[in-house]
């Protein structure tokens, strides 16, 4: 409400919150109609078995943004987290087990709010397992490993960005609309800053124009496996999200103004031959 959600909609690049809220339905109307054996978006709201949430916020959270509503004990944090974490882990398929730990859960919660995106793709033209050899993979210009590193010749859609210091390639999935886009900076230890000029510029538009398929590139990419924690209280600030961090705010749970005293993101991707 009032700064809070001027802030949040400003964040995400809209003009006002029709049009956020818009945006958002209409991509996961998109979503909806995919298999969910390689595509689940799921979302769900553990609200305080003491507490009630707000008639309007509710509704919007299942009606809009297709939620579920489950209530908590959050008294008892062990109990608490195996609830979330085990649903955590049926919607990822085993892959994110530990969406949440016993240090950010106590009797203090009123809520927890829970979304996730689960993607298991397969590549429309698959790396030749047989061409997969160890190279030299550079970390920076000081240090270099040894890598699995798979090849592939096709021709793939290409960008070269002078202002990123940056090439794109584009890996196409079988599955419909969805795409693997790939940055190499132009220096060794150019990355951190390809992502700041990103951030600070506005650059990431270059990224999904590249150019049409044509050119046949010779592809060396790394087999790789990421498992990743992100902390938001710190991050969210710096794109303009403060107050859901301090001002309390109206409208989510019955008679009680909450804020946000935790934000996080937990990620797991892994690259291979097949996607």
């Amino acid at each position: 409400e009032g700064g809070i959600r001027d802030e949040i909609i400003k964040a995400v690049g809209s003009s006002n919150y029709d049009e956020m809220f818009e945006s958002y339905t209409r991509l996961s109307s998109k979503f909806s109609f995919m298999d969910s054996s390689y595509l689940t978006l799921a979302n769900k709201v553990y609200v305080a078995d003491n507490m009630e949430l707000a008639n309007d916020f509710s509704t919007r959270a299942v009606q809009s943004y297709n939620s579920e509503v489950e209530k908590v004990d959050f008294t008892k944090p062990a109990d608490a987290v195996a609830i979330i974490n085990k649903w955590a882990d049926e919607k990822t398929k085993g892959h994110i087990k530990d969406a949440v730990t016993e240090d950010v859960i106590d009797a203090s919660v009123v809520s927890v709010l829970c979304n996730v995106i689960f993607f298991q793709g397969h590549w429309n033209v698959p790396f030749n397992s047989s061409e997969t050899v160890e190279k030299d993979f550079h970390v920076d210009k000081s240090k270099t490993v040894k890598k699995q590193m798979m090849h592939l010749e096709q021709p793939l859609f290409y960008q070269e960005s002078p202002e990123l210091g940056a090439k794109m390639i584009e890996l196409p999935y079988k599955e419909n609309g969805f795409r693997m886009v790939v940055v190499l900076p132009d220096e060794i230890d150019g990355l951190s800053s390809v992502m700041e000029k990103v951030a600070q510029k506005g650059l990431l538009a270059d990224v999904f124009a590249l150019s049409p398929a044509g050119r046949e590139i010779h592809l060396d990419l790394p087999k790789f496996e990421i498992k990743s924690g992100l902390d938001l209280n710190g991050l969210l600030p710096k794109i303009g999200v403060s107050k859901i961090f301090s001002d309390p705010a109206q409208g989510i749970v019955k008679d009680v103004p909450v804020k946000v005293s935790k934000a996080f993101q937990k990620a797991f991707v892994k690259v291979d031959e097949e996607g």
